[in-house]
């Protein structure tokens, strides 16, 4: 995981790179399969790096990412997770509104409204995304 986040994080050639060889695949199947909070965490933080840059990914090979992020939104309570898996939609919707409209009718609303919830119920001030 750390190794996929890494070098996805490198660029856009190398993110893609990743994307093109299905490696987002595994990583997401083994983030939503998990009940290791380290493995959600960084896994999380992994799919996050493999969902932005510029130019955007093709979002045919990122769009297996929404369920695990919704997951990770409505079960966990590690910040740093919650901010990675903000981040990752952020990138995911960001763009066409084609990608916004496809993003929102994966029904992640009520994610994000726990998100929100756990921000204002903790006095967070750091979940900045």
């Amino acid at each position: 995981m750390w190794g996929l986040g890494n070098i996805s994080g490198d660029s856009a050639a190398c993110r893609d790179a990743i994307l093109n060889s299905g490696g987002l695949e595994p990583l997401a199947d083994l983030v939503e399969n998990s009940d290791d909070e380290k493995i959600i965490k960084h896994g999380t933080w992994a799919l996050s790096n493999l969902t932005r840059g510029k130019p955007a990914p093709e979002f045919s090979k990122v769009y297996r990412a929404i369920p695990v992020l919704e997951k990770v939104l409505m079960e966990l309570k590690d910040e740093d997770a919650l901010v990675d898996a903000a981040w990752a939609l952020s990138h995911l919707s960001d763009g066409a509104k084609e990608r916004i409209d496809i993003v929102l009718q994966t029904d992640i609303g009520p994610a994000l409204k726990r998100l929100l919830e756990y921000k204002l119920k903790n006095n967070v001030h750091d979940l900045s995304f």
